[in-house]
């Protein structure tokens, strides 16, 4: 994450908020517009159906909700232990410009992807309502949810808001944890959940996929990295993955099916370059990696040739 990225990040939870009622703190949310926030159904439904009051926590400001302004989807819990998906609810604020809020991600995160959560909770070494993260690898759907892992998610942070790494736009909301008594994760609802409900309310995800002919050419790349002098040595390929993972912020190597000829796992991964996500990054990543293992061979110099202005 480079230093604009970082910024952008650290702005957006600035979007953060806080609920609670008579009996004490509630769980965390996020502001989506400068009177709208979004946090899990399950957080304020209890105190909604009870007439509880709820306020909204949000840097000094104390924000009773006026009866009626919270709509929870579904609208009701059913008879299961969890409460059904999507698990969201809207909270309408009194109006007042300048409240920042949340930009959302146009997609939902992907397997191996790293995401950052940040929310409230009563877990610091003080006492009181404390803001509180976590950093967690996406490991894929489970049902309509997607599930994470790598980080405890704590009581509390429920409704918080679920930051693609990197950029800190918003790509989910978390739901829970699998056991919060062990570091063993938790499920997030997808943003695409959170657009599809709301909207009529949010503009349009801004979306600049890049142009297919702006791409570098393929057989031209792998060619280039066939003439670096370990380009057959399959732990050479392996460390370029290592590094290519560690530049795009992942927990773990850039995945790349592992093929036995050379010329055919070089191919691999350059296809999941143009494939990725994001394939500019993904590319870049690929260079700096093998600058970075083999820095005085002739062939990076024909490898950044070949990558062009995305290297």
């Amino acid at each position: 994450m480079n230093f604009a990225d970082a910024s952008r990040a650290g702005g957006m939870r600035d979007a953060a908020v806080w609920l609670s009622d008579a009996t004490g703190f509630l769980g965390s949310g996020f502001l989506v517009t400068p009177r709208h926030v979004v946090t899990a159904a399950h957080v304020v439904v209890a105190s909604w159906r009870s007439h509880e009051g709820v306020t909204v926590h949000h840097q000094g400001e104390q924000l009773l909700v006026r009866e009626g302004a919270i709509e929870a989807f579904p609208e009701h819990g059913g008879t299961g232990t969890a409460y059904p998906f999507p698990d969201l609810a809207l909270i309408t604020l009194e109006h007042r410009d300048g409240r920042p809020y949340a930009v959302l991600a146009a997609a939902d995160p992907e397997p191996a992807e790293q995401v950052h959560v940040w929310g409230f909770s009563t877990y610091a070494p003080d006492e009181g309502v404390h803001p509180d993260s976590l950093l967690l690898e996406v490991t894929g759907p489970i049902g309509p949810y997607i599930r994470v892992r790598g980080d405890e998610v704590k009581d509390g942070m429920s409704g918080g808001m679920v930051m693609r790494a990197g950029t800190g736009e918003v790509c989910g909301v978390l739901k829970g944890s699998r056991d919060y008594d062990s570091p063993r994760g938790g499920w997030i609802t997808p943003v695409s959940a959170l657009r599809a409900w709301l909207a009529d309310l949010l503009p349009e995800p801004r979306t600049a996929p890049p142009e297919p002919e702006a791409f570098p050419d393929t057989m031209r790349v792998v060619a280039a990295l066939q003439g670096l002098p370990d380009a057959e040595d399959p732990d050479f390929r392996r460390q370029i993955l290592r590094l290519m993972g560690e530049e795009l912020g992942l927990t773990t190597a850039f995945q790349a099916a592992y093929r036995p000829h050379p010329r055919d796992h070089l191919l691999e991964i350059v296809h999941r370059c143009r494939s990725h996500r994001n394939p500019r990054l993904a590319y870049r990543a690929l260079g700096q990696a093998v600058e970075s293992l083999r820095p005085d061979e002739s062939a990076v110099h024909e490898l950044r040739a070949a990558l062009g202005g995305v290297a």
